[in-house]
């Protein structure tokens, strides 16, 4: 951390947006772009982003990380579409299960536009996410031989936000 700056600041600002400027606004928001996030039934669509890594499960209504079957950092993949440019708003909750913990997630447009999120398990974690490019998945999750499970994904895009003055709003 430098010039002082707050974890939870810095945290914030990976993105290159003060996501404080948009929780306190009013946002108008595109459709949900993830199908599957709720897990009702199954978690058809995601998959592991390597077989190797570890398990991507079905667990009682969430979806199941198991990275102390393989050999770690396994993240769940979904096909979805995001375009160059636009921002995206980011949500879902996280309950850790066993092994070893961790204070922050890995976010991933397609697998070059990555953020790193803070995390509490029982919480709802929201961030914001800029796509560098058009991108055709969204990846999560992180490592360490850990058994974590996440529910209501939520992936949709931020059509418009007012914000306050210091803060310039994004319209589509």
């Amino acid at each position: 951390i430098t010039n002082g700056a707050s974890d939870d600041i810095v945290q914030q600002m990976v993105a290159g947006y003060d996501m404080g400027a948009f929780e306190s606004s009013s946002e108008e928001l595109g459709s949900e772009l993830i199908t599957n996030g709720t897990f009702d039934s199954d978690i058809s669509g995601w998959t592991p982003y390597a077989e190797s890594r570890g398990d991507v499960l079905y667990s009682n209504g969430r979806l199941k990380i198991d990275n102390t079957t393989g050999t770690g950092n396994q993240i769940a993949k979904i096909n979805a579409s995001f375009t160059s440019g636009k921002v995206y708003k980011i949500s879902f909750d996280y309950y850790h299960v066993s092994g070893s913990t961790s204070s922050t997630i890995n976010l991933f447009l397609g697998t070059a536009d990555q953020i790193i999120v803070s995390i509490t398990s029982g919480q709802t974690t929201t961030a914001y996410m800029t796509a560098g490019a058009d991108r055709t998945t969204f990846m999560i999750g992180y490592g360490g031989g850990a058994v974590y499970e996440l529910d209501n994904i939520s992936v949709k895009e931020v059509l418009q936000s007012e914000v306050s003055d210091t803060h310039p709003a994004i319209i589509d």
